[in-house]
């Protein structure tokens, strides 16, 4: 929160502890694999705290605001930071290694930490990084590379090539590394606008060479084409080596993100004033429909159990449309509320509003009516029962909906003495000692999972299948 703590709450939204220790905004927090959370501000301080929230330790070093923290499949943690650094702790917090390399400015400013860890260092910020399938690490900075680092943060490559900032990077299943550059979305037009696929080892493979401005997003098909989506306002689809198919083009402004819908169809839209508009495109990039209504600016869009689409806006409506891209329905916010942050869909279709930040709840019906509302004077109250009882008069768990709404990165249930950790298309088994023991590879996103008795996942993916998996005591 801005207020530099973090809240701990009960499943029924009874309130247990107040995090406190954090002297900037927190900017960010996981659990981890053995119940312990892990949190970073812009105090450039990470934390440590038990399951209760009681303070374990402070993981200093870093000397500009944390921009994130990931737990590693052996439990280490690695942090990255406007400083230019990424640190690697042991669970307990200790320092193994500090990762550096990133390149110098040629004008820098001296830091100075504002309320928000403001100021400029004189070393080049470190935007990203993930765990590789191979247990390695990769960054990308603003100094235009990616790094590959091993599991001991230990450099292997600098992938150099880029001209501009790197936005981001993903890694395929074929293990290949997919990247792409621009500007920040506050910035103006780019001549920066390619994708790179690189090898495993770093090595450059292929230059995607076509967006004409800022490349903002990109994802992996689940028959290994790529999806990339810019600030040119278009989209473009490429082979598995990188070939160019074929652009999306009728956006008219900036597309803001995209969508793999459950039958492969690719859903996108524009959250820019000169396009308030959804788009439908075929698996082959084909234009369907354009899904037109909104008159303001495209704020989210969530595919319902029954394959119908809604989509939400800064006009302060929610719009439903059926699988074909048809309108259905127009839902009305709800009076002096202003605009729908976030939606989830129950187990049993019925829907929640988030309005401002989260603080007021709606509940409708699967058909959109209003079935109650919970104001934000009473979701602050200090009545520990309001929520739960919320909750229980419309008989739904109110730890689903938040479940739902974090969609954390990593999700865990305890079975039989071993964990299972979820990150994008990989479930790791992990023993309570932190030690992986078994790896599921999916070749789409896991959403969601569930342990049986008999020690079955059951794993739901992007592509709308329900997989069944099965891990033995004994498997490596």
């Amino acid at each position: 929160s801005e207020d530099n703590t973090l809240r701990l709450w009960e499943s029924d939204g009874t309130p247990t502890s107040t995090l406190t220790g954090h002297t900037d905004r927190v900017l960010g927090g996981l659990e981890l694999g053995d119940g312990r959370i892990l949190s970073w501000s812009g105090d450039g301080i990470l934390r440590l705290w038990d399951a209760a929230g009681q303070a374990i330790t402070a993981l200093t070093g870093h000397t500009d605001r944390v921009w994130s923290a990931l737990e590693l499949g052996n439990g280490r943690l690695l942090s990255w930071s406007r400083d230019g650094i990424l640190r690697l702790w042991e669970r307990d917090g200790t320092p193994i290694a500090i990762l550096t390399g990133t390149k110098q400015k040629d004008k820098p400013r001296t830091n100075q930490f504002s309320k928000y860890g403001g100021g400029r260092n004189a070393t080049y910020s470190v935007d990203g990084a993930l765990e590789l399938r191979d247990g390695g690490l990769l960054s990308w900075s603003e100094d235009k590379t990616l790094r590959l680092w091993d599991g001991d943060g230990t450099p292997v490559a600098i992938l150099t090539g880029h001209e501009g900032r790197v936005n981001g990077a993903i890694q395929l299943r074929n293990r290949k590394i997919l990247s792409w550059e621009g500007n920040l979305s506050y910035q103006g037009e780019s001549k920066y606008n390619t994708l790179r696929l690189w090898g495993d080892d770093g090595t450059p493979l292929t230059i995607l060479r076509g967006h004409t401005d800022s490349v903002d997003g990109a994802l992996e098909l689940r028959d290994g084409r790529l999806l990339s989506w810019s600030k040119d306002k278009t989209l473009r689809l490429w082979d598995v080596a990188g070939q160019a198919i074929t652009a999306l083009t009728g956006h008219t402004d900036r597309v803001e993100g995209a969508t793999v819908l459950a039958d492969g169809r690719i859903l996108s839209w524009s959250s820019w004033s000169d396009d308030n508009t959804l788009r439908l495109w075929d698996v082959d990039g084909t234009s369907i429909i354009t899904l037109t209504g909104h008159t303001d600016s495209v704020i989210g869009v969530i595919e319902l159990h029954d394959g119908q689409i809604l989509s939400w806006s800064y006009d302060e409506t929610l719009r439903l449309w059926n699988a074909k891209g048809a309108s259905i329905a127009i839902w009305m916010g709800d009076e002096d509320m202003g605009w729908v942050d976030h939606v989830v869909q129950l187990v049993d279709g019925r829907i929640v509003l988030f309005y401002d930040d989260a603080d007021t709840l709606s509940l409708r019906d699967v058909d959109g009516s209003l079935l109650d509302i919970l104001y934000e004077s009473d979701y602050r109250a200090d009545d520990s029962t309001i929520i739960h009882e919320w909750a229980e008069k419309h008989r739904f768990d109110i730890g689903e909906m938040y479940v739902k709404l974090q969609q954390r990165l990593w999700q865990w249930q305890v079975n039989r003495g071993w964990k299972v950790n979820m990150s994008n298309d990989i479930l790791r088994i992990i023993l309570q000692t932190g030690k992986t023991i078994h790896t599921f590879y999916g070749d789409a996103k896991f959403n969601c999972f569930v342990v049986t008795q008999d020690n079955v996942v059951v794993a739901g993916d992007s592509t709308g299948r329900v997989l069944f998996l099965r891990y033995r005591s004994g498997d490596t």
